[in-house]
């Protein structure tokens, strides 16, 4: 399951419809650049929200354009939630019941009681803890997905996505009209 951002416009989609040629490509560039900024957007705020590098928060999104038969762009997140090893988790390995694990949440280190890191069969590494007294069976324990992350900010993403469509839309227009083509 993924949470996705859309810009639709349908209003200036129906403009084009009686207009030149040159009106629709100044949407769909204002669109496309748009599109863009959100996906940068997006990656600057999940990065802030959760405590990843933003080239890691951008890596977990994708960015579908708007091409020249949609006039739609959108920003996908998964809600697959984050290991906490990217997260940054740091404790012994294998702990054997000594020390302590701990990871960032929200951009604070927190301790996380009970927990180890250990590494998989496949090795692939993680945090665990037991679910009862006995050794087996273990969970891995997760951050938050950026899908969450992405939902939580949506008004804003689409708030700076319209700013930037419609002041690059108005620049393009200018240009248009004043070659007078």
């Amino acid at each position: 399951m993924t949470e996705a951002i859309k810009f639709e416009s349908a209003r200036v989609e129906a403009w084009i419809k009686v207009t030149p040629k040159k009106f629709s490509l100044a949407a769909l560039r204002s669109l496309k650049k748009a599109t863009r900024s959100a996906h940068t957007d997006s990656g600057r705020i999940i990065a802030k929200d959760i405590g990843l590098k933003v080239g890691e928060a951008r890596k977990r999104l994708r960015r579908i354009e708007p091409n020249g038969r949609t006039l739609s762009g959108a920003i996908l997140g998964s809600f697959r939630r984050l290991s906490l090893m990217l997260l940054g988790a740091k404790g012994p390995e294998p702990s054997r019941g000594r020390g302590r694990v701990t990871a960032k949440s929200g951009g604070r280190r927190a301790a996380i009681p009970h927990a180890f890191i250990s590494t998989m069969k496949s090795g692939r590494r993680g945090v665990f803890k037991r679910k009862g007294k006995d050794r087996l069976p273990v969970g891995e324990l997760l951050g938050p997905s950026v899908g969450r992350v992405l939902d939580k900010n949506k008004a804003g993403i689409l708030f700076r996505g319209g700013k930037v469509f419609g002041g690059e839309f108005d620049r393009l227009l200018v240009r248009i009209i004043g070659k007078g083509r």
